[in-house]
């Protein structure tokens, strides 16, 4: 389920890339940011761009899961990307690390890489910050890690973290509490959420003017938190954000 929230009306989407407003005709950088769902957003993306025969290269500039597939570069290898791109369609690429991450390759290796993007009409999808499987945070002060060729800046937050405590939902619990100006014991609402994915030292941090910013709500799996979403994006209208998306069952 996609619906977008778009200049004050709703409207139900079948693909999420075009919601966004994501055009096959050019290479487009779209860094991912936030929580509750990054990795699906990516995901999804990366299948939709497949389906329609757009090559993909999915990376982090910070962290992201690894995967076993025929599609993933461990090593920075341009040839070797190149070759995969060709034979698969898409690549995953990342420099192995602990627990089961990637993290990224050098930022010589990524200016390689858009380079290659602009020239061939590919998709580059970059995973740019982490938060620890929780449906919310607020960057620290090392984070995000947009690059500044990126055209859009899409921020997730799951919706199953309003309702409940800020630590038990929240990474940099302190970061939110501060600019929430609660303090972390106390109950995430849909007016919190608003003012984190609008805040520059939230959801909005290190987005240049030159990036079209989203904010996705991730997880309206039922009614009631489709309710919360609608309440959260017609809110998030009067902070001068107008494009919203609401997602559920993105897999």
């Amino acid at each position: 389920m996609i619906e977008s929230y778009v200049d004050g009306r709703w409207r139900t989407e079948k693909y999420l890339s075009e919601a966004i407003g994501c055009s096959d005709e050019m290479g487009q950088v779209i860094s991912v940011v936030g929580a509750g769902g990054k990795t699906t957003v990516i995901r999804r993306m990366m299948k939709e761009a497949e389906s329609r025969k757009v090559p993909v290269i999915v990376t982090t500039t910070t962290h992201i899961q690894v995967i076993e597939a025929d599609y993933f570069l461990g090593t920075p290898s341009k040839k070797r990307l190149k070759q995969i791109l060709a034979k698969e369609g898409k690549v995953w690429m990342g420099s192995p690390c602990a627990k089961g991450k990637l993290e990224s390759f050098s930022g010589e290796f990524l200016r390689e890489v858009i380079e290659m993007v602009e020239e061939a009409g590919i998709l580059l999808l970059i995973e740019s910050d982490g938060a620890r499987g929780l449906p919310c945070k607020a960057p620290a002060d090392h984070e995000p890690v947009i690059l500044p060729e990126s055209g859009k800046v899409l921020s997730v937050y799951g919706l199953d973290a309003v309702g409940k405590r800020i630590d038990q939902v929240c990474l940099r619990e302190e970061y939110v509490s501060e600019i929430l100006g609660k303090n972390c014991r106390q109950i995430l609402t849909v007016h919190d959420i608003a003012v984190l994915a609008s805040d520059g030292r939230g959801g909005r941090k290190d987005v240049a003017d030159w990036m079209d910013y989203h904010v996705i709500l991730n997880k309206a799996d039922d009614s009631g938190r489709r309710e919360i979403g609608m309440q959260i994006a017609e809110e998030l209208a009067w902070y001068g954000i107008r494009q919203v998306h609401m997602t559920a069952e993105l897999v």
